[in-house]
């Protein structure tokens, strides 16, 4: 039977970890944060199921490695596209259209990969407008 759904591209912020709990030093870099219960339990069940996941977040390579290294995500993670490698911020189709390549999915099956974030005007218009499903996460009344 064919799968329907080929891959999962996640945001870091208030989907996986609590931006209320981010911690910098004095130069802004970002070294830890706390990452909202069941988030590594999510990456670990859809690593069993078989499904292939991307992270996909704005930001700054270094601080995301830092934080991934900091809960060992990078094992339950297929592919990291973030923003500053890519040269755009989402919801520019470039963050997306480079998940779908680092993760082997050829752009017409771009309607078979789901997008889940907490920012609409970035997370959800950036993968409708790829033509990806999208899932809003509406944990934070931090965005609008």
């Amino acid at each position: 039977m064919k799968r329907r759904i080929l891959a999962v591209l996640l945001d870091f912020g208030d989907t996986l970890a609590d931006e209320d709990t981010e911690r910098r030093d004095a130069s802004g870099f970002a070294y830890d944060v706390d990452l909202l219960h069941g988030a590594r339990e999510l990456l670990i069940a859809l690593q069993q199921r078989g499904y292939r996941v991307a992270l996909v977040a704005d930001g700054r390579v270094d601080d995301s490695a830092v934080l991934r290294a900091r809960h060992e995500l990078d094992s339950l993670i297929d592919a990291v596209v973030i923003s500053e490698e890519v040269g755009a911020a989402k919801p520019s189709r470039r963050p997306f259209d480079v998940a779908l390549h680092r993760l082997g999915i050829p752009a017409a099956e771009a309607g078979r990969v789901v997008m889940v974030g907490n920012r609409l005007e970035r997370d959800v218009h950036g993968a409708n407008d790829r033509g990806m499903v999208s899932v809003w996460i509406d944990w934070s009344a931090r965005y609008r």
